[in-house]
């Protein structure tokens, strides 16, 4: 649990999720350890992971806070409610139920409230709820509970018809899902590894993300020239229509000058900078970018609600 969370919001994850999600809950001493590991899993929804992920939005007095870690624990969780069941312990299944019952009530109180204060922060919010969804949903259909057993009551909330789990799922699968992979080309650069603050943070919505590259002391001006031209060669290997890393190399390169960039970069990566589209994209205003979103979640929300 402790390496999957110090390492789960950064570029190279530890790979233990099926361990916590099922292999963990099924080896013959589990029952010798099961009742550490529900103190565990109930723990851990309050650990505080501020420190080893970008990906959060959040309130500026983190009243308010989500990120893709409560989907890391929705999976452990329903793993851990599973074993409960399945070993009779009636009070450990209630204490975490209704712990999983908490947080998703929470996560839709704070959708709402984002929906209704700042519609842009509740389109960088749906990339964040449609994973926490994803990863209970993905957890509950190898679980082997019953369609009878209580849980099921938060399967399949991404497409409850007219709600607001719905109406984020499918405006994160229309409109930000292009841009919701892995980061696999910053993990090329491994000065970004060096400290948490170079961690990159919710997609597409990357220039404040490249602003802080331009601007960190932790990394030299040729390590600054390395990430940028990572992002431009990432973006050229992505499929589909994606804008994070144009918008977190706009961020850069707008703090600083690319005459001090060019020296480190050869003619061939000068060449996959110069191109037409990557240019489109790094070159569209902010506000321009911005409004595509928040238009785009004001048409399906008269659509949906």
């Amino acid at each position: 649990m402790a390496a999957h969370w110090a390492s789960a919001g950064s570029f190279c994850p530890t790979d233990v999720d099926n361990a916590l999600r099922q292999h963990l809950w099924n080896k013959k001493e589990t029952k010798d350890f099961a009742e550490k590991m529900w103190e565990t899993t109930l723990e851990s929804l309050f650990w505080d992971y501020s420190y080893v992920t970008g990906k959060i939005v959040a309130t500026t007095d983190v009243s308010q806070r989500v990120s893709t870690h409560e989907g890391t624990w929705f999976s452990v969780a329903v793993g851990a409610y599973a074993a409960a069941v399945k070993l009779k312990n009636e009070v450990y299944a209630k204490k975490i139920f209704d712990l999983i019952s908490f947080e998703m009530d929470r996560e839709l109180k704070i959708a709402e409230f984002w929906l209704a204060t700042d519609p842009f922060t509740f389109c960088r919010l749906t990339a964040l709820l449609s994973h926490n969804l994803g990863d209970f949903d993905r957890v509950v259909e190898v679980s082997g509970l019953s369609n009878r057993d209580p849980l099921m009551s938060f399967y399949k909330l991404s497409e409850k018809a007219g709600s607001l789990w719905a109406l984020a799922c499918i405006y994160y699968k229309k409109y930000v899902s292009a841009d919701g992979h892995r980061n696999f080309a910053l993990r090329n650069p491994k000065c970004l590894r060096t400290h948490s603050d170079l961690l990159i943070g919710v997609g597409p919505f990357h220039e404040d993300w490249g602003s802080k590259i331009a601007f960190t002391t932790h990394l030299t001006e040729a390590e600054k020239a390395e990430v940028a031209i990572e992002l431009v060669d990432g973006w050229s290997r992505l499929k589909g229509e994606t804008w994070g890393y144009p918008r977190a190399y706009r961020g850069l390169t707008d703090k600083l000058p690319l005459k001090s960039l060019q020296p480190y970069w050869n003619a061939k990566q000068l060449k996959l900078v110069q191109d037409a589209r990557f240019q489109t994209k790094v070159k569209m205003p902010r506000s321009q970018f911005e409004a595509r979103f928040t238009r785009s979640l004001s048409e399906l929300q008269r659509e949906l609600l």
